[in-house]
């Protein structure tokens, strides 16, 4: 119990300054064995420093074994705390000389290791040095050949699916369609050529307008004609405007064939080539000889007179701005098509008529490039 240790060691110290030192080692011993010291830390160290000043000071003892013995004590001390020193003015000089000279020897061991582990590293970084100047090779090498490895490239072209809304065959034209799309520019315009043909007969040659709009019976033709020829001439007309109809019917279905038919065959890319390149021309360079190597910082410091301020960018307020910013984003990769966009919008179409009025209408398709 620490109650009873603490009363020993008053009791030595009671003999410590009566200089009784036997009497002290024979108090203080006991408690100071190994596997029955005290446990309070603060007391533990005074029965320590008054044991090894006893010890040290005890003629019933060689003096060898005075000075070993109270060195022990005095370790047993620094054990405790490495910053442990004695208080000034309490005990002999001796005493404070031996706890000096333990402390400097203790400190010349902890140097020396520190200096052995000091070596070690300084090797280990040399040969961690040497490996990875050896992988960085090793990696310069392989990046060489993975970028002389040859691989697939495709090029293809993105089709605008608005194109394929035109008619006269554009959308087929776009999707690479040449004999379907020219079938249907041919088609649409022969109708649309032979309607537009017969109408501007029927209007010269026989002076036929309309007087009411697209009204039933509101054509009215003006040639002069006996009445003998009129049935002759009605059925003329009539017939070519039958013929008229017949070319505009053929004429919108082959429109409405035709972007209906470029909407389902339509394909968004289409493959232009095939081959193979260097996997370099694929991805943007990045040569080795430009890459940044940081060296470590041990390295720099043997260097130091040399260039170590270059290695790391110190002193340089370029290379400081750049390292707080971070690396800059590669570039990516640009586009060699030029872009076009093509809008289209609805619009109304009035037909004017007699008095200024409009006389029909229609819808439209309005195309913004």
């Amino acid at each position: 119990p620490d109650d009873e240790a603490a009363m020993q060691v008053d009791l030595a110290i009671a003999a410590w300054r009566a200089g009784r030192w036997g009497e002290v080692r024979d108090l203080l011993e006991p408690l100071l064995r190994e596997g029955n010291d005290i446990q309070d830390p603060l007391l533990r160290e005074q029965a320590l420093r008054y044991l090894a000043e006893a010890t040290l000071y005890d003629n019933a003892l060689d003096l060898d074994d005075r000075e070993a013995l109270a060195r022990g004590y005095i370790e047993r001390l620094l054990d405790d705390s490495s910053s442990w020193s004695p208080p000034s003015g309490l005990h002999g000089r001796a005493f404070y000389d031996l706890a000096a000279k333990v402390r400097a020897e203790r400190d010349a061991q902890a140097a020396e290791a520190c200096q052995g582990r000091l070596l070690t590293c300084e090797a280990d970084l040399t040969e961690l040095q040497a490996d990875y100047e050896a992988a960085m090779k090793r990696y310069d090498s392989l990046q060489a050949d993975f970028d002389a490895q040859l691989v697939e490239r495709t090029q293809v072209i993105q089709r605008n699916r608005s194109l394929a809304l035109l008619p006269f065959g554009v959308g087929h034209f776009t999707n690479a369609r040449y004999a379907l799309g020219g079938t249907f520019l041919g088609l649409e315009a022969v109708a649309g050529v032979a309607g537009l043909t017969l109408l501007l007969y029927r209007q010269t040659a026989y002076g036929c307008v309309r007087t009411a709009g697209f009204r039933p019976r509101s054509l009215v033709c003006t040639v002069p004609i006996s009445d003998e020829q009129k049935p002759v001439v009605e059925g003329k007309i009539e017939r070519m405007r039958n013929a008229e109809a017949a070319m505009g019917y053929v004429f919108i279905a082959a429109m409405i064939i035709d972007v209906t038919l470029a909407q389902l065959l339509f394909k968004r890319f289409e493959i232009v080539s095939v081959g193979e390149v260097p996997r370099a021309e694929l991805t943007t360079a990045q040569p080795g000889s430009e890459r940044q190597r940081r060296r470590p910082a041990s390295s720099e410091g043997e260097n130091g007179g040399e260039n170590g301020g270059d290695e790391t960018g110190e002193g340089d307020p370029e290379a400081e701005a750049g390292g707080a910013e971070g690396p800059a984003p590669a570039p990516g990769p640009e586009s060699r098509e030029p872009s076009a966009k093509l809008r289209l919008r609805p619009s109304t179409i009035l037909l004017p008529g007699p008095g200024g009025l409009p006389s029909g209408g229609g819808l439209g398709l309005t195309i913004d490039f």
